[in-house]
């Protein structure tokens, strides 16, 4: 696994223990208590600014996505670029064996030019994410914002039912 999937996948993770974590505060009426200890309304506001964030790092995702396929193109053209290397290689041993050795300057500047390129091609390939897990990511992330979001809205309602019994 790349380290770029990793680190998908360990957010993914993360996302979905905040949603179960909101879940359960929903669960255990955390807005009713706010209300009793007169923080509903600072409780709301803080989920809702939460919300706004969240909002905004769904936005990004499609960074990821798109590193995603940037990856999946540097491995495809992994062994396409391996192999004009060898190419390259074997032109450069022919040509020295032919007795044209200034060829081989130039045939070394080039076999080191495409070891950074065969390096680069890997690098970019380790980005490679698949689908499922850009989907995951994305699903994650709109369910922690709908969950806060509803957390919110709880605080809200329990404010204005702690307002009402003053």
């Amino acid at each position: 696994m790349s380290d770029l999937a990793d680190i998908v996948e360990n957010a993914t993770n993360l996302l979905g223990s905040i949603d179960g974590l909101l879940e359960s505060a929903r669960e255990i009426d955390l807005p009713g208590v706010a209300a009793e200890l007169g923080v509903a309304g600072n409780a709301a506001s803080i989920t809702e600014q939460l919300v706004g964030v969240m909002e905004q790092i769904a936005e990004q995702l499609e960074v990821v996505t798109v590193l995603g396929q940037l990856g999946g193109l540097f491995g495809m053209l992994e062994p396409l670029v391996g192999g004009l290397a060898g190419i390259f290689a074997d032109a450069g041993r022919h040509v020295a064996d032919l007795g044209l050795d200034e060829a081989l300057v130039v045939g070394d500047a080039i076999a080191s030019g495409f070891d950074h390129l065969e390096g680069a091609v890997a690098l970019g390939a380790s980005l490679a994410l698949s689908p499922s897990q850009v989907q995951a990511l994305r699903s994650g992330a709109t369910a922690v914002v709908q969950e806060l979001a509803g957390l919110a809205d709880d605080f809200r309602v329990a404010e204005a039912a702690a307002e009402q019994s003053e």
